[in-house]
């Protein structure tokens, strides 16, 4: 072989021995990992050094992602565990995509964080997660809370309190970024709760979490409010919105009728992800003509709430309890659930119903239905909405008919209604 093609070759194989391994990769990929200390691989929570555990050297693992400059990588382990790990030690690519052995299904490890606390925990602390559309990926959710901390309306003997270790555990595996939640008390008991709640989705996620909800109401009236991620996001402007409460005739009483207003709140996701403008409700609930007309009024109003929002920031999304229920006499759920569509997708700052796989967000008397609902504007395009969805019982029992008298353990000690998710891409298009 001539001297110059033998030396050009040699240059060609060192150039392509210095390329990282990271780089071969694509999500799907199944890998053999290399230890190079005896305790195995560390595997970190995030794309940083924070390291959780070690996973024993040979193991087999499933690339999911990676960052942009390839210099860490998102895998799942055989047993459901996910994390990342930098590159080195990746010992090879194993040619056969059928690597992992007997990791469970999505719908078993959701079977498993909603049949029982102990299920959820398992899971959880195994590094389980509702997968995202992307490792970096921000989430939202909406989730009625049944009279949190006591389960049940005040003085009602038959409720059952809140089990505050795996409501932690199921806001933990789903994974969320910010939780509008509906029907939280403010009452001493129920600040003590709400702090034991946080200091678990502390230890749980890694990150500290803060909580915010409407200043009106007495403390045993139900609040709306917000819990969010400390770590990952940053909230300001928070205030109640009285026009989102179809009682309310101005901001000086926006409790009136002893129903909730809106709050909304300023949101920006830490690192340069997207800003926002978010808004939790709970509509007025019951099939009566005077029910009907709160919710229809307060939906009618999101217009000017909604035009003097986009003044700062055309991304605006609403979420909650929406108690759409129709009205005896003639007035379905789902024709008022068209109207709430119409109504909002047609006026000047328009809004876009993202409609989960699932239409069922909570259960009444054994039966399912559609009350908790997500709707954003059509300008904001970080949204994914192809990524709404219900978890919770509702998913695990596909919406069907349960047993009035056996229903899931998760209804009896969480709430009767489940949470709804959504994702964003972690980036500011506007």
């Amino acid at each position: 072989m001539p001297f110059l093609l033998r030396t050009a070759m040699a240059a060609m194989l060192v150039v392509l021995a210095s390329i990282p391994v990271a780089e071969a990769q694509q999500v799907g990929d199944t890998i053999e990992l290399n230890a190079e200390h005896a305790d195995g691989v560390p595997l970190h929570a995030g794309p940083r050094p924070s390291m959780t555990g070690r996973i024993a050297d040979g193991s087999g693992a499933e690339v999911i992602g990676a960052t942009a400059d390839k210099h860490w990588l998102n895998v799942r382990l055989p047993d459901g565990r996910t994390g990342w790990i930098v590159p080195r030690y990746i010992g090879r690519v194993v040619p056969s995509p059928s690597v992992p052995a007997k990791r469970p299904a999505l719908q078993d490890q959701e079977a498993r964080v909603w049949a029982s606390r102990t299920g959820c925990l398992d899971v959880v602390q195994a590094g389980g997660r509702l997968p995202k559309a992307e490792p970096r990926s921000r989430r939202l959710a909406t989730w009625n809370i049944r009279w949190f901390p006591i389960g049940g309306a005040p003085g009602q003997d038959s409720a059952t309190p809140t089990d505050m270790e795996w409501l932690a555990c199921a806001i933990t595996w789903l994974d969320t970024d910010l939780v509008a939640v509906e029907e939280m008390l403010d009452t001493r008991q129920a600040q003590a709760s709400l702090a034991a709640l946080l200091g678990r989705l502390g230890d749980l996620t890694g990150h500290p979490w803060r909580a915010g909800f409407q200043q009106c109401g007495g403390a045993t009236a139900q609040h709306v409010g917000f819990l969010w991620n400390a770590g990952t996001m940053h909230v300001a402007d928070a205030r109640d919105e009285w026009r989102l409460n179809g009682a309310a005739h101005s901001a000086n009483n926006p409790c009136a009728g002893n129903l909730r207003p809106g709050y909304h709140a300023r949101v920006s996701s830490l690192g340069g992800g997207p800003d926002f403008h978010v808004i939790v409700v709970h509509a007025d609930s019951g099939r009566s003509e005077r029910d009907l007309g709160h919710r229809e009024r307060a939906r009618d109003r999101v217009a000017d709430v909604a035009a003097q929002l986009a003044r700062t920031d055309q991304d605006i999304v609403i979420l909650g309890d929406w108690n759409t229920m129709g009205m005896d006499g003639g007035i379905s759920d789902r024709h008022e659930i068209a109207d709430l569509e119409a109504v909002l997708g047609r006026q000047s700052v328009a809004f876009r119903h993202l409609k989960p796989e699932m239409q069922c967000t909570e259960y009444f008397e054994g039966t399912g239905g559609w009350l908790d609902h997500i709707v954003a504007t059509r300008a904001m395009t970080e949204l994914r909405p192809e990524t709404v969805r219900v978890s919770g019982y509702c998913a695990v029992a596909r919406c069907a008919p349960l047993s009035r008298s056996a229903m899931p353990a998760a209804y009896r000690h969480l709430s009767d209604h489940c949470p709804v998710v959504v994702d964003l891409t972690n980036s500011d298009r506007d």
